[in-house]
């Protein structure tokens, strides 16, 4: 009898943790605990032709409230790394190679850490938090002549707790470039790279993509 009435109580001790801790889970985590957030970039001057070593410039400066596109609420995103980056593809040869000798790096707000791997010539992103705003400014100096693609991409489900009551809080990252505009998609078409042809809009628009020429 004392054995059924020790087996009985644990159990009801486990309920009663078991219930407890969902006291303090707030209601809206049960519906996702995944976000997708879009950053602004600008780049400037928007034009599809430069000029060797023209400066082209970009730059990101946004607010920590973040709007996110599943649950359609914002959420203060404080001082997160968002780990994501930049890369240049030269899309007029075939196959299409990674380039960052073409082009010259200069940093105004953040910094740039450059990946380890030179197959994928990653450029890392670090914002500068200050004041509930991220920002990002660099300028980059073509060197050589072609037709290139810039974009960005982030490391995917992104570990975060910026809620602090939600468990397994996951994030992505995707960008919009010049508010979402054209960027020059036509010259995907023109590339000899079937690969770079096969890039359907939407996904060239959320990796905040831009192509553009460089002539003399």
């Amino acid at each position: 009898m004392k054995a059924h009435k020790s087996k009985t109580l644990i159990v009801y001790s486990f309920l009663l943790l078991f219930c407890s801790c969902g006291l303090f889970i707030d209601k809206d985590c049960f519906d996702s605990n995944e976000y997708k957030f879009y950053l602004p970039f600008t780049l400037s001057p928007a034009q599809d032709t430069f000029h060797i070593n023209d400066t082209i410039r970009l730059r990101a400066d946004f607010s920590h409230e973040l709007f996110d596109s599943i649950t359609l609420k914002y959420y203060k995103v404080e001082n997160e790394p968002l780990m994501c980056y930049f890369y240049f593809f030269r899309i007029d040869t075939t196959p299409t190679p990674h380039y960052t000798n073409q082009f010259s790096i200069e940093v105004d707000t953040g910094n740039v850490i450059i990946s380890p791997d030179p197959e994928t010539a990653l450029r890392y992103i670090v914002y500068e938090y200050d004041k509930s705003r991220y920002v990002f400014s660099v300028k980059f100096i073509p060197h050589q002549r072609g037709v290139f693609l810039f974009g960005f991409g982030s490391e995917p489900q992104q570990h975060v707790n910026f809620q602090k009551k939600c468990p397994g809080e996951l994030m992505d990252i995707y960008f919009t470039t010049n508010d979402g505009v054209d960027n020059n998609f036509y010259m995907m078409a023109q590339s000899p790279d079937s690969s770079m042809n096969a890039v359907p809009q939407h996904g060239f628009n959320r990796s905040g993509s831009y192509c553009f020429r460089v002539v003399e």
